[in-house]
């Protein structure tokens, strides 16, 4: 129930992605114990241990770690300038408590949040609204096609409770197409 209600408020925010070869259109409710222990890259022990300590001291009847990892379009031009400007617009939009991370070897940005449970809309909308007027801002002038980032989630406990499980199991959503694009303003 907590979960569906998050899901229900992240679909009022974003749209999902369109279906990528190979996708087998799994459900989004995915396990994540299966999930390989592939070795930990470097820029992501800092986001581990922030969410070792996110985990510790929450209560799971009351909040949600959330991990938001944030993949532009491969195809937008000046991929690394685009993700460090993004970088830089989200940080304002996100509270003193939540934690921003850069993983700059596969061009994410990853978002790690304590929200309350069943309700994460209020924070969704504003990251929407950031990558929105980015990806718009991007564009303006150049003569490439609007780029979409895809986000994809994984949340403590409901989908596994382990960093790294939860790290392979929002990038097997991306790679799946198990993920959302920011809805246009309406």
């Amino acid at each position: 129930m907590i979960v569906t209600a998050m899901v229900m408020a992240f679909r009022r925010v974003f749209r999902r992605c369109p279906a990528r070869s190979g996708s087998s259109g799994a459900l989004e409710q995915e396990s994540s114990s299966d999930s390989a222990q592939d070795p930990l890259p470097p820029s992501q022990s800092a986001s581990r241990d922030y969410f070792l300590t996110q985990r510790k001291t929450l209560d799971p009847l009351e909040n949600r770690v959330v991990l938001i990892l944030i993949q532009p379009d491969p195809g937008v031009s000046d991929l690394e300038r685009f993700l460090k400007q993004l970088e830089l617009t989200l940080q304002p939009a996100i509270r003193q408590d939540d934690r921003l991370a850069s993983i700059p070897e596969e061009h994410q940005l990853l978002i790690i949040a304590r929200i309350p449970a069943g309700n994460g809309e209020s924070l969704l909308t504003r990251l929407a609204e950031v990558i929105r007027r980015e990806e718009v801002a991007w564009c303006a002038g150049k003569k490439e096609a609007g780029t979409r980032s895809s986000v994809a989630l994984a949340v403590y406990p409901t989908d596994g409770t382990e960093f790294q499980a939860l790290m392979n199991l929002a990038r097997r959503r991306l790679e799946r197409g198990i993920c959302w694009n920011i809805q246009p303003p309406a």
